[in-house]
């Protein structure tokens, strides 16, 4: 009995720790949301439209080993970081997958897709059905 009261005692703190990751996550890596696109640089414009900005970042911007990335990209709105969103390559999602569930949980599942909510981010992990690739999105919800 006292086994079994210890091991849920571990699983309720793994699951509060990584619950405190997901609530105090803003954004990903040196990609925090708010800060304005002057705190990065070599970013290319892709679209400009009104307030908004969508800017393609170098792939060897993010080093997360064993994942390999089609694209980066980075969303402005009033020149403030709102979205970070990647595609991977090369059969490489479930290295990204197994990131996101280290360090923020079990994902409620969807339809098509994984999400994440925390305070300050929602995050959405979205497997291609054709190929060993996804596409992930860290929205900022303020």
């Amino acid at each position: 009995m006292r086994y079994l009261i210890i091991l849920a005692a571990i699983g309720f703190m793994s699951f509060t720790l990584k619950t405190d990751e997901l609530n105090t996550c803003n954004g990903f890596e040196k990609f925090t949301f708010g800060k304005p696109k002057e705190s990065f640089k070599n970013l290319t414009l892709e679209i400009e439209e009104g307030i908004s900005q969508l800017y393609n970042v170098n792939t060897k911007e993010v080093n997360m080993p064993g994942v390999e990335f089609e694209y980066i990209r980075i969303s402005f709105i009033n020149n403030k970081l709102s979205t970070i969103a990647f595609l991977t390559k090369n059969a490489t999602r479930g290295q990204f997958l197994k990131f996101l569930k280290d360090n923020y949980g079990t994902p409620a599942k969807t339809n098509r897709s994984y999400e994440w909510v925390g305070k300050k981010v929602k995050i959405i992990y979205e497997p291609y059905k054709n190929s060993h690739d996804a596409a992930i999105d860290f929205y900022s919800r303020r």
